[in-house]
Order: structure tokens, then C-alpha cells, then sequence
């Protein structure tokens, strides 16, 4: 069985294009991707490319594909989380050029969890968090939970002990620009929509979650295992409360493994 997809629109130097793609049942594989405007050619590609399977695709596509023995489906569930992963790959662009899929599936189920969770409104952005992260990578990290002011959502967690503090200082002192506290952090945008859309339908996450590495003050795309560790940091965070300040969250990806435990601040009473 063929499922084929359209994905877009994605920008594209000073334009856009969609992006088409052939899903082969249970995840057997995926089709050479074929960019462009033009349904019909897509599709057309996509018959010479699997003689004999049966053919289906997503409605949008059902005025290009019926000549061409495709059928329209709904989206299998199988086909869901591999459309929600290349959604987000594409939709990214150059941001996360070089990762690999299993890496951005662990993203995608970590802002998951973390956006049903929802723990922003238990600590301030301001609150430190304490981040230990042991097995593949040995460190200790200081974290601040985005959203208490309903404005942008997220995790930033930062080499420096005493990052939040010093980036208070500067901006009290008008000093914004010289901030440079390095790390890696997760926002949560509404855009673009064609990547919501397959996330949601896999995940229930209504947004797009845009990883970063920031070295030496300048954001840089994250590599396969600093995914991975925003994953478990934000499965962490997301398991905690005032109830269970202290949370542990446990993360493989290929052979390896990392821990992240996460310490919330005592709250203000």
C-alpha cells in the first residue's frame, strides 16, 4: 500500500512550494520526495516509482489522483506520526539540517507532554530549575519554564549557573543586547500551519515546537542528541507540580542513553 501526501506550503528562497510524499504501509519506507505545484505530476512520479501497490491518498489530492488509480483515505494512523515528523523536519527548513528522524520523533513526543502539561503555571520564567543530566552526556544545566505570562511558551536551559540572575541584571540596566548566556531551548509558534495541522492529528500538539542551540550568544541548529536531551528535559518538566518538585525522565536514542533530572525552585508562599 502507497499513501501519498502534500505538505506546504514551505518557503523557499523568496517563494514557496509543496512537497509531496509516497508513505508505504507501516512505516516500510518513504518514496523520493517530489517538490513542486503540480498534484497531478507528483502523483504521476509516484506510479512509476511503486508498479503494482495500491494506490491511496489524503481528499486534497483525490481531483489529481483519481485517473492515476489513487484512491482517497482518511490518513492512516500509521502513517500519522511520519507525517507529523517530516511535517516538522520541512517546516523547519535549514534548523534542522542533519538531524536524523528518530531524534525529532523524541522532540515531538517531549513538547508533547510538556505542552499538555502546561507547567508554566506553577513557576515563573524567572523561577531557576535545576537540570542534571547524566549518561551520554554529563552535565548540570539551569532551566527556566516560558508561558506565566502567556505570551511565548517554552524551555530554555542554560550552561551557567546563575544565567537567569545575570540576564535580569542587563535588562533592568537597559543592557539587552548583551546578553549571551549560552544552551539550548524549545518555543512553541502557531506557524506553519501544515506542520500544526500533522502534529496535532499525531500528537494532540496544537504547535510547532522550534529547538535551538545558542553558542557563543548565536543560535545554532541542535544536533541529534541535544534533541534528544530537550526531550527528556521537557518530559521532566512537564511531570512536575507543586506536589512532585523533583522529577526524572529517561531518554534512548540509539545506543545512547541519557537521564535528566529536574529540580524545581521552592514556590512563594
Amino acid at each position: 500500500m502507497l499513501y501519498a501526501i502534500k505538505l506546504g506550503p514551505v518557503a523557499v528562497g523568496t517563494g514557496t512550494t509543496y512537497l509531496y510524499l509516497g508513505l508505504r504501509n507501516g512505516g516500510a519506507g518513504i518514496l523520493p520526495p517530489v517538490t513542486g505545484d503540480h498534484d497531478r505530476l507528483a502523483l504521476c512520479a509516484f506510479v512509476q516509482q511503486a508498479p503494482g501497490e495500491e494506490l491511496y491518498c489524503e481528499p486534497s489530492l483525490e481531483p489529481a489522483g483519481a485517473l492515476l488509480g489513487f484512491r482517497p483515505a482518511k490518513l492512516p494512523r500509521w502513517a500519522a506520526p511520519i507525517r507529523a515528523t517530516l511535517a516538522l523536519t520541512v517546516g523547519l527548513g535549514t534548523l534542522l539540517q542533519g538531524t536524523e528522524p528518530p531524534a525529532v520523533e523524541l522532540l515531538i513526543e517531549g513538547a508533547a507532554h510538556f505542552w499538555r502539561a502546561r507547567p508554566w503555571r506553577f513557576w515563573a520564567h524567572t523561577a531557576p530549575l535545576t537540570v542534571a543530566i547524566s549518561g551520554a552526556r554529563n552535565e548540570e544545566l539551569e532551566g527556566s519554564i516560558m508561558g506565566a505570562g502567556g505570551f511565548e511558551y517554552g524551555l530554555a536551559l542554560y550552561h551557567r549557573k546563575g544565567a537567569l540572575a545575570r540576564m535580569a541584571a542587563l535588562m533592568a540596566a537597559g543592557r539587552r543586547s548583551a546578553i549571551t548566556e549560552d544552551g539550548y531551548a524549545v518555543t512553541f509558534d502557531k506557524e506553519p500551519a501544515f506542520a500544526v495541522e500533522a502534529l496535532d492529528d499525531a500528537y494532540s500538539l496544537p504547535r510547532v515546537p522550534f529547538p535551538v542551540r545558542v553558542e557563543k550568544g548565536r543560535p545554532a541548529s541542535p544536533r541529534n542528541l541535544e534533541l534528544a536531551l530537550l526531550s527528556g528535559a521537557l518530559g521532566a518538566v512537564a511531570a512536575l507540580s507543586p506536589e512532585q518538585p523533583e522529577t526524572s525522565c529517561e531518554v534512548e536514542l540509539g545506543d545512547e542513553r541519557l537521564s535528566v533530572h529536574v529540580r524545581a525552585p521552592e514556590r512563594e508562599t
